[in-house]
């Protein structure tokens, strides 16, 4: 079964695994993850001096004291948890527009996915499945502390943070795609990413 979108069920018989990012794999995990805490100590600053240009007669803080601290603390848990619900969804939903079928999600104790399993998507629709989180959401969340109150300015900036930090996987896999022709097929099973091409 081929949807309009060139993703399919079976692959044609003279396709072969070429590519394969397997994040059970702990190497990979903790170079994931370890790419991902960089990734937050540089977009943190970025984010933090683009909410000062925008909006430089407000002042941004974080506090671990007192009531003020304890507030501050279930914003970032609360942003966290926001951020894996629209990163996943946003992954969802183009999983559902290309392939017609409900995606599968899962929250691992170090990632979480949302995948197609039992379908290969041709490589355009799966770098757009791959990047589109941190795309959307960071531009949103961008005109967001332009636009919103003020009040929501410093989770919008921890979900930009959060969410940038989080799609190192997605980028590398985006990256992997856009080495590859674009006959390639990859298969997302949410732990493993695989690319098919043919011989």
């Amino acid at each position: 079964m081929a949807t309009k979108f060139n993703s399919m069920q079976v692959l044609p018989e003279n396709y072969h695994l070429t590519w394969k990012l397997d994040m059970r794999e702990s190497k990979r995990l903790i170079f994931a993850n370890g790419l991902g805490l960089l990734v937050l100590l540089i977009i943190f600053p970025l984010t933090y001096a683009f909410a000062n240009a925008i909006r430089p007669e407000e002042t941004f803080s974080f506090s671990l004291n007192g009531l003020s601290g304890i507030l501050d603390v279930i914003v970032l848990i609360l942003a966290l948890g926001m951020m894996l619900l629209v990163h996943e969804g946003i992954h969802g939903v183009f999983i559902w527009l290309f392939t017609g079928s409900r995606p599968k999600f899962a929250l691992k104790t170090f990632y979480a996915y949302a995948a197609a399993p039992g379908w290969y998507l041709s490589k355009w629709p799966y770098f757009v499945t791959a990047i589109a989180p941190l795309i959307l959401i960071t531009a949103l969340g961008l005109i967001g502390i332009t636009l919103a109150p003020f009040s929501w300015v410093f989770p919008l900036m921890l979900i930009i943070i959060f969410n940038a930090s989080g799609a190192v996987g997605d980028a590398w896999v985006a990256a992997a795609l856009l080495l590859r022709k674009n006959s390639v097929m990859a298969q997302d099973d949410g732990d493993v990413v695989s690319f098919y091409e043919p011989a």
